[in-house]
């Protein structure tokens, strides 16, 4: 026995008819027992497994890296700068300052 599709009557008592047809309906049939764990286990398995094949076989990390050794390569540039400048600072400019700073203070005695 085939399941009759359920085709509106025309009229305003179709919400009615609806609902009564619903009623009719033979209710789902549910297994006794539950299922067993096995093929959810494998499946979270399987899915682990995938997951795991996906996060190496992707290319989306070479922007992360490429971005990295750009931050590297800046701190270095960085830090030879820094040290140029307080090399040039420390052996011409400073000495020059302190004494001309002598000499207008010595000429003040």
């Amino acid at each position: 026995m085939s399941k009759k599709k359920y085709i509106p009557p025309d009229g305003e008592d179709a919400r009615r008819h609806r609902f009564r047809w619903l009623l009719r309906q033979k209710p789902k049939a549910y297994p006794d027992r539950p299922r067993s764990n096995k093929n959810s286990i494998r499946s979270k398995a399987n899915g682990l497994a995938l997951r795991a094949r996906m996060a190496l076989s992707n290319q989306r990390g070479d922007f992360y890296i490429s971005d990295a050794v750009k931050i590297i390569i800046a701190v270095v540039l960085g830090a030879l700068l820094l040290a140029a400048l307080t090399l040039i600072f420390n052996d011409t400019v400073i000495p020059r300052i302190t004494q001309e700073i002598e000499g207008l203070f010595g000429a003040a005695n």
